[in-house]
């Protein structure tokens, strides 16, 4: 099941990515080549969306436990089941709140948050 740091989602759609080396690419007048300064391991933003499916109580309940972890360090688990810890949570967006109605399940809203990530390790 897709969750962040342990809050149930019904989506997460995306997937923190992987750290990179990163390279500072330079030049220099009058010499041939390049010069590169490898900076280290880094350039792991990424960007998830979470999606959750309830009452309307039930949304703005999930929406602030969300909100709560922004600054957080935590775990990822998206919907194929991927995992990923050390993802730090460095912007969440305001809750969209639109209507879902699924007959017989208490279902009438639909809340969706983007997520600024960064893979710390």
């Amino acid at each position: 099941m897709a969750s962040i740091g342990g809050i149930s989602c019904t989506f997460v759609r995306g997937c923190a990515p992987p750290m990179k080396i990163e390279a500072d690419v330079w030049r220099v007048a009058g010499l041939n080549g390049f010069g590169i300064h490898l900076l280290g391991y880094g350039d792991s933003a990424g960007k998830l969306t979470a999606v959750f499916y309830s009452s309307d109580a039930g949304v703005d309940t999930w929406a602030a436990a969300l909100h709560a972890l922004q600054g957080s360090i935590l775990t990822v688990v998206n919907d194929q089941g991927d995992s990923r810890g050390y993802v730090f949570l460095a912007r969440l967006s305001e809750l969209v709140k639109t209507s879902a109605y699924q007959p017989g399940t208490g279902v009438t809203t639909r809340g969706q948050i983007e997520i600024d990530t960064l893979t710390t390790q």
